[in-house]
């Protein structure tokens, strides 16, 4: 749900229609994040450029279920594409 500050909620639709509800977040240039299921080097594969930036997301669900996800993002059209991880080991790749 993009506010236009960068920053804001979200949701994703998981696998037998569970709802994890979560926030995302834009980093400034040179801003670092630790996350706790991706690991730094993923982190560091989406670099932002003048044309892109980059950004994390994180959702919890009411099972206990996380995902972490890292992406890029195009400042001109919105488009983007990350990867996440959730806390039971399974990796998914994103596009938007």
């Amino acid at each position: 749900m993009d506010t236009g500050t960068g920053r804001g909620s979200a949701r994703v639709l998981y696998p037998n229609n569970l709802v994890l509800n979560g926030h995302y977040s834009t980093l400034d240039e040179g801003q670092t994040i630790k996350l706790r299921l991706i690991d730094s080097e993923s982190v560091a594969a989406y670099q932002a450029t003048s044309d892109t930036a980059r950004g994390f997301a994180v959702f919890s669900g009411t099972d206990g279920t996380i995902i972490e996800c890292v992406y890029g993002v195009s400042k001109t059209s919105g488009n983007g594409a990350g990867s996440c991880k959730d806390n039971r080991g399974n990796q998914y790749r994103v596009v938007f």
